[in-house]
């Protein structure tokens, strides 16, 4: 945030002098640059993500959206929908796996030519892939949806379940 912070660094409050009913200390101050979603008016330049919301939800108690109880909010999960691990990988290894840096946990990213649907042309690329582990040097990680070193019948099933359709639901992808 640029704007909107006090000499200690703290976010400031709406807080007009007199008091306005319904916004008084409920907001953040309105020159927060860039916009925010708990300013008191609403304007055309906020983006998806939640800036200091999803904080300040957490700060007063509420909970954040978890869809897949995988220990992430949904708006920092790569994968919403399925459980594939924690940000910092745990004691068994699992973690938000995206090999591809697109955004989309590779659980749930079938797209592996990152042209927005599951096509042939991916099929085609895990079928190339298919039987090939981590110890050869033609491995490719993005087809690996499952994370186990393999390219294998479990991520060809997983491809056909999303073939049709976009990877994700991803909180984080573009």
């Amino acid at each position: 945030m640029r704007t909107c912070k006090d000499s200690a660094g703290n976010v400031r409050l709406y807080a007009p002098n007199p008091v306005q009913s319904g916004s008084s200390i409920y907001h953040y101050d309105t020159v927060a640059s860039p916009n925010l979603l708990m300013e008191p008016f609403i304007n055309s330049s906020l983006d998806a993500h939640l800036d200091l919301t999803d904080d300040l939800m957490v700060d007063v108690g509420w909970a954040l959206l978890d869809s897949d109880d995988d220990g992430v909010p949904d708006v920092a999960d790569n994968c919403r929908l399925v459980a594939n691990g924690t940000l910092i990988p745990d004691a068994g290894g699992n973690s938000q796996s995206d090999a591809d840096s697109d955004g989309y946990g590779d659980i749930c990213d079938a797209d592996f030519n990152n042209n927005g649907v599951v096509d042939s042309n991916d099929a085609s690329l895990l079928f190339n892939q298919f039987g090939i582990d981590s110890f050869d040097e033609s491995f490719n990680p993005a087809v690996d949806m499952n994370g186990n070193g393999a390219v294998d019948s479990n991520d060809a099933s997983r491809l056909f379940s999303a073939f049709g359709n976009p990877p994700g639901p991803s909180g984080v992808a573009p």
